[in-house]
């Protein structure tokens, strides 16, 4: 099988070479959706419009931080 060759051949490579393997197989899965994007554009402006309104307040880092800390 391909991918039991190809491990094979990955677990032989110098460190430094798996470092790079790595970070080039993470930065190929790190490209942002169009489709997630636009979801998410649409809800950061629902959000903004709710909290313009007062159906939602805000919190500071801060206060997030002393909360999670409980």
């Amino acid at each position: 099988m391909i991918a039991t060759q190809l491990k094979k051949e990955v677990l032989s490579l110098k460190a430094i070479d798996k470092v790079h393997l790595i970070e080039d197989l993470f930065a190929s899965m790190d490209r942002p959706s169009p489709e997630i994007e636009k979801k998410w554009a649409k809800e950061s402006d629902h959000r903004f419009e709710a909290y313009k309104q007062g159906d939602t307040t805000a919190k500071s880092f801060d206060q997030i931080k002393v909360e999670r800390s409980k």
